[in-house]
């Protein structure tokens, strides 16, 4: 019995990465197996143990401990062997060092691009709001002008600009 819980969102409903609203569920592994059609698998949890779940009518419930021992003694080789495996499938399928790198500095390159384009209507200093046809825009320029495809990783250059723009304004 470990405790097991799963982040998860409904199946075949699109979620916008910048909306904060959209639902996540949690619950335990079990409720999530025998639903599993309708939701979709986003991560992991160990139980949530909290401080009181160790004490018993104000005394150290030891039966409590020794599960926490045994659940944790579970879960982080669970952990660790994942991890073993996804470098060896990232070795398998070509993804070394290198590759690494060669990723990081082509973001590094699109970010300080992409934020030269975000300054341009948000000189630093200014609140970072865009409207809907400023981020449609940016999102066809990086596309189509830069060759970044990728959703999340245009995701992460937006956030970080929006992140930096709003730590400078505190």
């Amino acid at each position: 019995d470990l405790g097991t819980n799963v982040r998860c969102t409904l199946k075949g409903k699109l979620y916008d990465i910048n909306d904060k609203g959209h639902e996540d569920y949690f619950m335990p592994i079990d409720v999530f197996l025998e639903s599993k059609d309708k939701y979709q698998l986003n991560a992991l949890y160990s139980r949530i143990w909290t401080l009181d779940s160790f004490f018993e009518n104000g005394k150290v419930n030891l039966e409590a401990i020794n599960k926490y021992k045994r659940e944790m003694g579970t879960m982080i080789p669970i952990l660790c062997n994942t991890v073993t495996q996804l470098n060896d499938y990232a070795l398998e399928i070509g993804i070394n060092q290198e590759t690494i790198k060669e990723r990081y500095d082509r973001y590094n390159r699109l970010k300080e691009i992409m934020f030269s384009e975000y300054e341009k209507q948000f000189p630093k200093g200014t609140i970072f709001k865009p409207n809907k046809e400023q981020q449609d825009s940016w999102r066809s320029y990086a596309r189509g002008e830069l060759g970044l495809e990728s959703n999340y990783l245009y995701d992460m250059i937006i956030n970080r600009f929006r992140f930096q723009s709003s730590a400078g304004n505190s």
